[in-house]
């Protein structure tokens, strides 16, 4: 009888369908390559890849959960530190591939709990990909503060070093979620 009846409120309702009502307490992991410049030094402070847009959440109804950990790999073997600032909401905030980012004071309060954070790239055995991990004990509580509601969460990362990458694609970052 139970199932008859969400079969027929979801049949009722095709927009609650689509948006996966009752979908929750599923690990969500993405992995985000930002496209960056190559072949050229950054500078410290500057923004690597630009804003990661993390399409996370598997329903808009339902944008909240625990980000578990970061992690980030370097295909050309970098080892310089990346610092990364997590945002709830679109930030206003200067983040341009290899310009200077420019925290805007109007997105602070949409600042992920804990962050920024800083992920170090070590490469193992002298062997490359390189790869950086970070953990948040307890895992951290997000929700999507945008408005009209999406199901994203928004990265930017900066370098604290002069890094020069190989390829476009040499960053990947990972992202773990659990959604409420």
């Amino acid at each position: 009888m139970k199932k008859f009846l969400l079969a027929a409120l979801l049949l009722a309702s095709p927009a609650l369908a689509a948006d996966g009502v009752g979908v929750g307490g599923f690990d969500i992991n993405i992995n985000i390559t930002p496209v960056l410049t190559p072949s050229a030094a950054y500078s410290a402070n500057n923004v690597v890849g630009g804003l990661q847009t993390a399409n996370i959440f598997r329903t808009r109804l339902q944008t909240s959960g625990l980000l578990g950990w970061i992690n980030m790999t370097s295909v050309g073997g970098q080892t310089t530190s990346i610092t990364v600032w997590g945002f709830e909401k679109k930030p206003t905030s200067t983040c341009t591939d290899k310009a200077a980012f420019v925290l805007a004071t109007a997105d602070l309060p949409y600042l992920i709990p804990g962050f920024p954070v800083t992920v170090a790239l070590a490469a193992t055995n002298g062997q490359t990909p390189s790869s950086g991990f970070t953990s948040f004990i307890p895992p951290v509580s997000v929700q999507n503060s945008d408005s009209p509601t999406t199901t994203n969460l928004y990265f930017c990362a900066t370098t604290s070093g002069t890094p020069t990458f190989a390829t476009a694609g040499d960053l990947t970052f990972g992202y773990a979620l659990i959604q409420d």
